[in-house]
């Protein structure tokens, strides 16, 4: 079984390929639910970005203030590569279980399977505990 939650696995599979994937669900499936929840002035977390055009695509459509974070190196250096013209996006290396970010700072988080990835990993109740402890963000 892959080890989802080694984050040796994800360091190698984004050094290995390099092309875009969307897990489980694109920004366009879950754009009428956001524009619910938000506003394009609101300011958005997206945990365990990957190399997903999710966030990208979001920023294309008016949400400027998004803050994407991720515990490979290798992808954040990619994603910071490819938004380059995308001022206001930033990538950030970080691990979910520890998030270095101020509480109350962000109107939504989105987390499209990194909790899953967890799960699939050692200590993974343990971990999914630590990625959801108790604070608004």
């Amino acid at each position: 079984m892959t080890d989802y939650g080694n984050p040796e696995y994800w360091e190698r599979r984004y050094k290995e390929k390099q092309s875009t994937f969307d897990w489980l669900e694109s920004y366009k499936s879950l754009q009428f639910i956001i524009k619910e929840l938000i506003t394009p002035e609101s300011r958005v977390l997206v945990l365990g970005c990957g190399n997903a055009a999710f966030s990208e695509d979001m920023y294309d459509d008016g949400y400027k203030y998004i803050d994407n974070c991720d515990i490979s190196g290798t992808v954040i250096e990619q994603m910071r590569e490819r938004s380059a013209d995308r001022k206001e996006m930033t990538y950030e290396v970080m691990d979910v279980r520890d998030l270095k970010y101020g509480s109350e700072k962000y109107d939504l988080a989105v987390d499209k399977s990194t909790i899953d990835a967890l799960l699939c990993g050692n200590d993974a109740y343990y971990n999914v505990a630590l990625m959801t402890k108790a604070r608004t963000l």
